[in-house]
Formats: structure tokens, C-alpha cells, sequence
């Protein structure tokens, strides 16, 4: 159907943390169908509306723009604040910066004492 769209939807659907199982069921699918469609098989342009729809993707850069260029795998890291646990997602690397200011952020919201920073 277009140029990028198996890579695209296998790109997207990793970074958004859905399974092609999750993804099927969405759609209203077979599992096996979204591993067809990574492997480069055609796909009904109502589906591949739906897939845009539901991965929040503009159908036009899910077809038509290699989009693993313009959106670089999401670098995940859960940290322990007290007894609250938070997975950070940020493009590209989470730096000691990021949790800095997010220590700083928790502190003034008083979310978090300065005894509980996680080293």
C-alpha cells in the first residue's frame, strides 16, 4: 500500500508500548494480521485509517514518511520516589539534567522530601 507503512506501524506500535495482540483488538483483527502488515503486506485503507487513529499518527506520515527518522525509539526509566514508582519516557536520553529538574519539580509540588531522591 505505501512505502513505510510496515515499518512505520511496527516502529510506532514498539514505542507506544502496544503489543500486536493489543493492537488487533483495537483494530478487530487477528494478531497475526498485524504481524502480516510489519512484514510488508497489503493492507484495506480502512485498516490502515484505524492504525493511524489509534497510534495517534497522521495517516499521510504513516503511509508516506519513514517516521523511525523523525521519531527515535522513546528511552524508558522507572525510578522509586518513596512508595510511588514513575516510568519516565523522553525522545532520546534521560539525563541526570532531566532528573534533576524532575527531583526539584516533586519537591516543590511537595510530591517528594529531599530525604526520599533516589541516587
Amino acid at each position: 500500500m505505501a512505502v513505510f507503512f510496515n515499518t512505520n506501524l511496527k516502529h510506532i506500535r514498539k514505542i507506544n508500548g502496544i503489543s500486536q495482540k493489543q493492537l488487533a483488538e483495537k483494530i478487530g483483527v487477528d494478531q497475526s494480521t498485524i504481524s502480516y502488515w510489519e512484514k510488508g503486506m497489503d493492507i484495506t485503507v480502512e485498516n490502515a485509517i484505524k492504525v493511524a487513529e489509534i497510534l495517534n499518527i497522521p495517516l499521510p506520515d504513516l503511509l508516506g514518511i519513514d517516521l523511525r527518522k523523525s521519531r527515535p525509539e522513546a528511552e524508558k526509566k522507572t525510578v522509586k520516589f518513596g512508595d510511588v514508582e514513575v516510568t519516565l519516557s523522553k525522545n532520546g536520553k534521560i539525563t541526570d539534567k532531566d532528573m534533576l529538574e524532575i527531583n526539584q519539580f516533586l519537591i516543590k509540588e511537595r510530591i517528594l522530601d529531599e530525604d526520599d531522591i533516589p541516587d
